[in-house]
C-alpha cells in the first residue's frame, strides 16, 4: 500500500495501512515536528525522523498540498464526447483559478451525468507547478517516490468516509484545524463534495495569546497547550475572537453549499466533526457548537482505524492524523 505522508507547516505525519478482514487498517503511524518550516533541510530531517519512528515499509508515498493557491472546484459542462472533455476542462478550469493553466498541474474526474439536462458535473483540481515541484523534490531527496499528489481537504474527506463515523443519508462536515490552515469538507450521499482551505489555524491563537499576555511565541505556545491543565482566563479570552472568525468562515461555507445544492436547509450539515492539533484547544468545541448552532463532536481518526489500538506516544497526537490517514487510503494509480 502507499504510505500516507502529510508534510504540514509544523509537523510531518506518516501512516501506512494494510487490508485486514476486507478493511484498510492503520498498522504504522508516527509524527515528527518541523523545527523550521522555511528550511528544506529541517523538513527533510522531520520526514526521515517520522519514517524511522513509524517503521513503515515501502518507498512509494501519497503526499498532499493545501492553501489558497490550491483549487478544488465543481465545473458544470454540457455532455460531450470523452475525447473532448480534457479541452473543455482546460478552458473552463482556466476561468475559475487565478493562474494561467500553463503554470499549474491539474486533474479532473466526472462525478455525475445529468441525462435530463444533458450536462456533466466535473470535479476539477489545480495547484501551482512551483508548489508541487518544491515539495516533490524535498520528499524524493529522502529516498521516496511520490506516486500521488492529493489535496489536504479531499484526503480529509476520504479518510473520514473510510471509517465507521461516516454517516448515512445525511449531510455532514468534517473540519481539520491545523497549525496554519483549517481544512473543511462537506459531503452527502450522491452529492459532489465541497472542500475548502480556511487561512485560520493554531498560529492565529498563539499570536492572540502573545499579544494579550505580552509574552514570547514559545511561551504563548506553552500556555495554549496547557490551558486544560493550567487555566488562564486572559489567554482563553484572547482566543475567543479567533474562534469567532473561524466560525464565520465555516458558516459562510455552509451557506454556499446550501445555495449550490439548491436544497435550502436540507443541505446544511447535520453532523459536524472536528479534528486536528488545534481542535483540542480548551472551550473550542463548545464555542463552535454555539456559533454554528450545531452540535460539534471530536473525531479521532487513528482510534477508528488503527489495528490493535493506539501505539505508545500516539494518544496525545491522534487527532492530528486525519490527512495522513486519508492519504494512506489512496490506491496506487494504474
Amino acid at each position: 500500500p502507499l504510505v500516507g505522508l502529510d508534510v504540514g507547516t509544523s509537523a510531518v505525519k506518516v501512516v501506512q495501512t494494510q487490508e485486514i478482514d476486507g478493511r484498510k487498517m492503520v498498522i504504522h503511524a508516527a509524527k515528527a515536528d518541523i523545527e523550521d518550516a522555511g528550511n528544506e533541510d529541517s523538513i527533510r530531517e522531520a520526514i526521515l525522523s517520522a519514517l524511522k519512528a513509524s517503521e513503515v515499509r515501502g518507498k512509494r508515498v501519497c503526499c498532499s498540498t493545501a492553501g489558497p493557491s490550491t483549487a478544488v472546484r465543481r465545473l458544470m459542462l454540457p455532455r460531450m464526447a470523452k475525447d473532448e472533455l480534457p479541452g473543455a476542462v482546460w478552458w473552463e478550469g482556466g476561468q475559475v483559478i487565478p493562474y494561467d493553466m500553463e503554470e499549474v498541474y491539474h486533474d479532473f474526474e466526472t462525478i455525475a451525468v445529468n441525462e435530463k439536462a444533458s450536462s456533466l458535473e466535473v470535479l476539477f483540481v489545480a495547484a501551482p507547478k512551483e508548489l508541487i515541484d518544491r515539495k516533490q523534490k524535498i520528499v524524493e531527496n529522502c529516498g521516496l517516490e511520490v506516486r500521488v499528489f492529493d489535496t489536504d481537504s479531499t484526503a480529509l474527506l476520504n479518510g473520514f468516509m473510510a471509517g465507521p463515523s461516516k454517516p448515512e443519508g445525511t449531510t455532514f462536515a468534517v473540519i481539520d484545524i491545523g497549525a496554519k490552515y483549517t481544512n473543511l469538507a462537506i459531503g452527502a450521499d450522491g452529492r459532489v463534495p465541497f472542500v475548502r482551505d480556511i487561512l485560520i489555524g493554531g498560529e492565529d491563537y498563539t499570536r492572540e495569546i502573545m499579544n494579550a499576555l505580552d509574552v514570547t511565541r514559545p511561551e504563548a505556545e506553552r500556555v495554549k497547550r496547557r490551558l486544560r491543565f493550567q487555566p488562564n482566563p486572559d489567554a482563553e479570552l484572547a482566543t475567543v475572537s479567533v474562534t469567532e472568525r473561524l466560525a464565520e468562515e465555516i458558516m459562510l461555507s455552509f451557506q454556499y453549499y446550501e445555495k449550490r445544492e439548491e436544497r435550502g436547509e436540507g443541505a446544511r450539515p447535520e453532523i459536524v466533526k472536528i479534528c486536528g492539533g488545534t481542535s483540542q484547544l480548551v472551550g473550542l468545541k463548545g464555542r463552535l457548537s454555539v456559533l454554528l448552532d450545531t452540535k460539534v463532536e471530536s473525531w479521532n481518526p487513528l482510534s477508528e482505524t488503527m489495528e490493535g489500538g493506539l501505539g505508545p506516544g500516539l494518544q496525545e497526537y491522534e487527532h492530528a492524523f486525519a490527512v495522513a490517514v486519508g492519504l494512506a487510503m489512496r490506491e496506487e494509480p494504474m
